[in-house]
């Protein structure tokens, strides 16, 4: 039974269309990335390969956190999502503000406006 179900899981990894969007590891490596000098990030990197922090969080995305997101439709180690206002409503919002018609709203090239970066 054992023979068979390492390469069964492998199976079932390897076919799902869902990957997820693997938020735990993402954040772990977001905070690898933190340090100015190189050395340091590869100590940190080997250190946390060494610890198997990054092997647990993968795991802990594979298995919990990104089921949770296929069935949920929201991740539980996700930050808080940012509200996304479309051209034509920031448009509207202008133009009941100044009381006027036909006023254009400035965007920068990605198209949002206020985002924060």
């Amino acid at each position: 039974m054992k023979r068979l179900a390492i390469p069964a899981l492998a199976v079932i990894l390897i076919l799902s269309a869902c990957t997820g969007s693997f938020t735990l590891t993402n954040k772990v490596n977001k905070f690898n990335k933190i340090f100015e000098n190189p050395w340091v990030e590869e100590v940190v990197f080997l250190a946390m390969v060494i610890v198997p922090v990054y092997e647990i969080s993968l795991i802990a995305d594979m298995l919990i956190f990104n089921s949770i997101e296929f069935w949920t439709g929201e991740n539980p180690v996700a930050e808080e999502q940012q509200i996304t206002l479309t051209d034509d409503v920031l448009r509207r919002a202008d133009t009941a503000r100044s009381g006027r018609h036909g006023i254009s709203v400035g965007t920068d090239r990605c198209g949002s406006r206020g985002s924060r970066r």
